[in-house]
C-alpha cells in the first residue's frame, strides 16, 4: 500500500461527530497495524461525509454509499508526509486496542507502551 492509499483509507469516513473531535481536542490520529502505530497524521481540517470536499476513499461518494457516509466525518492534512516532533513520538509504539475503530488517547497512555523499534 502507498503512503498515499494508507493516508485515504486512515482518514474517513469515522462514525464520530465534529463536536466530539473539538472537545477532545484531537491532535493526531494514528494509523494502527495489529496495534503497531505505523502512521500519524496531523489534521489540518474536519469535515462531514455530506460536504464531500476532497472526500477521501473516492469509490464511496457513489450514491449508494452516500446515506451511510454523509453524517459520518473524515480529516484532511495538506502535507501528510511531514510530522513535528511530538507527532513522532508515537510512530512505531505498540498500544491495545479494543473492538471499537475509535479511540481517544492521552499522551500519558502511549508512553506507557512499549517501543518496537
Amino acid at each position: 500500500m502507498s503512503e498515499y492509499e494508507l493516508y485515504d483509507i486512515v482518514r474517513g469516513c469515522w462514525n464520530a461527530s465534529l463536536k466530539t473531535i473539538e472537545k477532545r481536542n484531537v491532535k493526531y490520529v494514528c494509523a494502527l497495524y495489529h496495534g503497531l502505530i505505523v502512521a500519524v497524521y496531523q489534521p489540518d481540517s474536519w469535515h462531514y461525509g455530506h460536504e464531500i470536499s476532497n472526500l477521501p476513499q473516492k469509490d464511496l461518494s457513489n450514491p449508494k454509499d452516500y446515506e451511510r457516509i454523509k453524517n459520518r466525518v473524515y480529516f484532511v492534512c495538506n502535507n501528510y508526509r511531514n510530522l513535528d516532533e511530538e507527532g513522532k513520538f508515537y510512530l512505531y509504539k505498540f498500544i491495545q486496542t479494543g473492538q471499537n475503530p475509535i479511540m481517544y488517547l492521552s499522551p500519558e497512555q502511549v508512553s506507557n507502551t512499549r517501543e518496537l523499534f
